[in-house]
C-alpha cells in the first residue's frame, strides 16, 4: 500500500492514540514500513487488532479513495499544508483530516468556546463578537458543539476571517446532528479538521483531546460562558500550557454559567467585553470603517436607556430605578443596544456606552 493509504489505516485504529502512533511510525521510518515492521512497545491487544485490520488491503485502499473522492484530505505533520501552530504544541497530532480550505499560517486566529447550554445573551454575544473578529480578518476556531461553539461559527462564517471547526469525531460525522446545515456551510466557506478518521464516533475522551487542537490553532482563547466544571476550562488550561493567551467574558455573580469565566478572570485571564479588547491583545487595528460607527436614530425606551448610560456605567437595577423601565424589559433593551455595538457589558454586571461611540 502507498504511504498515505497506510496512514489512513493506522489513523483508523481507535485503540492507537497519537503518542503511540507517532512512536510506531518513527520507529519504523514510515507509515508504510509499519505494515511489516517492528511493533514492540504495543500491547498484545494492539498488535492483534493491528494485524487483523491490516489484512484486507483492498478495503483500506477503497476507504481511502472514497475519502479523497469526497474532498477530504489527509495531512501528515511533515507536509507544508499541516497547520504550523500545531507543530509547536506539546502533543501535536501526527496527522489531520481536513475538509474545506487549507488554513493560512499567517492569519491571526482566536478560539471561542463556552457552554453548550448557553443563555440567549451568551449566544448573541458570541455570534456578534465572532462576526466582528471575522470582519477584522481574524479566523474564529471552535469545536462545533451546541451553544457558544455554534454561535461563534455562525457569526464568523460570512466575514473575510472565516471559521474553522475542530471535530471530536470522524471528519465525515456530523455531530451534533442539529449542526448538519452549519457543517455543510463550513465545508463550503471554511475549514473542518479532525485527528479522527472517517466514520469514527465521537467518544468522551475524543472531545477532551479535541480541545487541545482548538487552543493549539489559536493565538488567543476566549471563554464566553462556562460552569465551574466545564470542558471550556479544559481548553483554557490547554491554552495556558501551550503559551496562548486566555480571555474570559465577565458574567453576573451567582449565575452558574458565569462561575467558570469569573474564576478565570480572578486567576488572571484578560477581560473580554468587546471586539476591541481582543484586537488590542492581538495588536490588530480596527478597520477604518469600523473605528467610529454612526449611532442609529434611537427612540422610545432605547433612547432613554442609551441617554442614561451616557452619564456613566450603570447596573441594570440602577437603570431600572432611574428610567422606570422594568428590569426584564431593560435587559432586552441592553442586549439589543449591545448587538448594535452601542453599549458594552463590563465587569460586575455594569453596562456602558461602547468605546467606539464615545
Amino acid at each position: 500500500m502507498r504511504e498515505k493509504e497506510c496512514w489512513y489505516w493506522l489513523l483508523s485504529q481507535e485503540y492507537l492514540g497519537p503518542v503511540a502512533l507517532r512512536r510506531l511510525v518513527r520507529k519504523n521510518g514510515s507509515a508504510a514500513a509499519v505494515k511489516d515492521g517492528d511493533w514492540t512497545g504495543l500491547t498484545a491487544f494492539q498488535q492483534t487488532m493491528l494485524r487483523e485490520s491490516g489484512k484486507d488491503e483492498a478495503a483500506i485502499r477503497r476507504g481511502f479513495e472514497q475519502m479523497e473522492a469526497a474532498g477530504i484530505r489527509l495531512l501528515t505533520e511533515e507536509e507544508d499544508a499541516f497547520p504550523e501552530r500545531l507543530r509547536l504544541i506539546p502533543d501535536p497530532p501526527p496527522a489531520l483530516f481536513v475538509y474545506g480550505k487549507d488554513l493560512d499560517p499567517a492569519q491571526p486566529a482566536v478560539g471561542m468556546v463556552g457552554a453548550r447550554s448557553a443563555t440567549p445573551h451568551g449566544r448573541a454575544f458570541a455570534e456578534q463578537l465572532a462576526a466582528e473578529l471575522s470582519e477584522a480578518g481574524v479566523l474564529v476556531v471552535s469545536g462545533m458543539a451546541l451553544g457558544i461553539d455554534g454561535a461563534s461559527h455562525r457569526g464568523a462564517l460570512n466575514g473575510p476571517g472565516g471559521t474553522a471547526g475542530v471535530l471530536g469525531c470522524g471528519i465525515d460525522v456530523v455531530y451534533p446532528a442539529y449542526h448538519a446545515k452549519l457543517y455543510r456551510e463550513i465545508v463550503q466557506k471554511g475549514t473542518l479538521l479532525s485527528e479522527y478518521a472517517p466514520g469514527m464516533k465521537g467518544l468522551a475522551h475524543h472531545f477532551i483531546a479535541r480541545n487541545r487542537l482548538i487552543s493549539g490553532l489559536s493565538d488567543t482563547v476566549i471563554v464566553v460562558e462556562a460552569r465551574k466544571k466545564s470542558g471550556s476550562l479544559i481548553t483554557a488550561e490547554y491554552a495556558l500550557n501551550q503559551g496562548r493567551d486566555v480571555m474570559a467574558v465577565p458574567g453576573r455573580p451567582g449565575d452558574p454559567l458565569s462561575e467558570g469565566t469569573n474564576r478565570l478572570l480572578k486567576d488572571g485571564a484578560a477581560c473580554c467585553t468587546c471586539v476591541q479588547d481582543v484586537l488590542d491583545l492581538l495588536k490588530i487595528p480596527l478597520k477604518k470603517e469600523s473605528q467610529k460607527r454612526r449611532t442609529p436614530a434611537l427612540s422610545g425606551e432605547e433612547k432613554t436607556v442609551y441617554d442614561a448610560l451616557k452619564a456613566g456605567a450603570a447596573h441594570p437595577d440602577a437603570l431600572a430605578r432611574q428610567t422606570g423601565i422594568p428590569v426584564e424589559r431593560l435587559l432586552q433593551i441592553l442586549l439589543a443596544l449591545e448587538l448594535d455595538g452601542l453599549v458594552q457589558a463590563q465587569p460586575a454586571g455594569l453596562y456602558a456606552v461602547s468605546r467606539t461611540e464615545q
